[in-house]
């Protein structure tokens, strides 16, 4: 309403940069991810595997909300 336009055009033109954003956080967490998981796999009960069962464990425990503010304030 207030810029008058249609709203699919707007979506429409923000949707590219949405896209890669969504992409790049994809790639980024599956590397990370897939490391994580290998390292963990061939280092099984030690404490590299604790380590990364820890932040694994407190990355899907902390609400996204809060870790977005965090990682603002960090970076």
């Amino acid at each position: 309403m207030r810029l008058k336009e249609p709203v699919l055009r707007l979506v429409a033109q923000k949707f590219p940069v949405t896209l890669q954003l969504a992409l790049m956080a994809i790639v980024v967490s599956l590397a990370v991810g897939v490391t994580a998981g290998i390292l963990s796999a061939v280092k099984r009960n030690t404490w590299v595997d604790w380590l990364v069962n820890l932040v694994a464990l407190w990355g899907l425990s902390t609400p996204n909300f809060w870790l977005g503010i965090m990682l603002i304030f960090f970076f």
